[in-house]
Parts: C-alpha cells; sequence; structure tokens
C-alpha cells in the first residue's frame, strides 16, 4: 500500500460533537495503516465566516488560520470532511469556511469561454464526507433527495477537482 497525504476536517462549530469523534478515528485509523496525516477542527478556527461583497475580486485578505487550512488543502492527496448536516445543510462556521477559502485562482479558474463552467483547479485528489444527521435515511433519499449530498459532492467538491 501507498502512504497518502490526508487531510481531515472535523466540520463540527462546537469542541466536542460526534463529527469530532468520527475525524479522531478516521485520522488515528489512517495514521495506524501509515499515511501522513493533518487534522484540523472547525471549532479551533478564528475567523471572520462572512464572505461580504458578492464580488471575487473585493475579497477579504484570508486570516492566518485559513491559510493554513488552504496549504492543508494544498498538501493533501485525500481530504476527508466530518459535518453535522443542520437544517438540511452545512453549519454556518463550515458554509463561511467554503466561502472565504475556494476561491477563484485557486479553487477553480474563472478564465473561461462565455457560457462555460470553471474549471476546477484542485484536480488530482480525492474526498470523502461523513454526514451525521438524525433525519432517516429513507427520508433523506425519498423526502429531502439527498439534497446536501448532492450539494457537498457537486456543487462543492467536484467544482473545485475532487
Amino acid at each position: 500500500m501507498t502512504s497518502k497525504r490526508i487531510f481531515v476536517l472535523d466540520g463540527h462549530p462546537a469542541a466536542t460533537s460526534l463529527s469530532r469523534g468520527l475525524a479522531q478515528a478516521y485520522a488515528d485509523a489512517a495514521r495506524a495503516a501509515g499515511h501522513d496525516v493533518r487534522l484540523t477542527h472547525l471549532a479551533a478556527l478564528d475567523f471572520d465566516v462572512d464572505f461580504g461583497v458578492a464580488r471575487f475580486k473585493d475579497a477579504k485578505p484570508l486570516e492566518p488560520t485559513l491559510a493554513a487550512l488552504r496549504d492543508d488543502i494544498d498538501w493533501c492527496e485525500h481530504f476527508v470532511l466530518a459535518t453535522p448536516m443542520w437544517w438540511g445543510g452545512l453549519p454556518a462556521k463550515l458554509k463561511g469556511l467554503f466561502d472565504r477559502v475556494f476561491l477563484p485562482g485557486w479553487a477553480f479558474d474563472t478564465r473561461v469561454k462565455p457560457g462555460r463552467m470553471p474549471k476546477p483547479m484542485l484536480q488530482g485528489r480525492t474526498a470523502r464526507a461523513f454526514v451525521t444527521s438524525d433525519t432517516p435515511g429513507w427520508v433523506m433519499r425519498l423526502v429531502y433527495k439527498n439534497a446536501l449530498i448532492w450539494k457537498l459532492k457537486g456543487q462543492i467538491l467536484r467544482f473545485v477537482g475532487f
């Protein structure tokens, strides 16, 4: 087996949670299997979650914690996210992290022909997401159409190249 560089993000905004336990267990098991692992807890990150104006050219500079997280994503070959589903979506702090970090010029390239989708810039990496919820699985599938799973896979991770 080839060793991989794995970045694990505990996407729960509280210091103790099931997501934190899942992230820690994954990181521990990956280390035991010989992988190089970095683990970050969203609760420990201090940053402004508000992207601000709706123009990428006016994006705020990244706080040191977000710059370090971006370095971890650059470094990794495999990205793991453990997060709860709240009100059908991501916790606000995690959504703010994606808004602030996954920017054009780093995560995707908007210099494409008109009418074309931006080009992903984080290709060559894989990802796995653990989403916890108290909603029964059949309700997630039949009633909610797995909306959060589709969002994570297609509109966030695959959009940037995972």
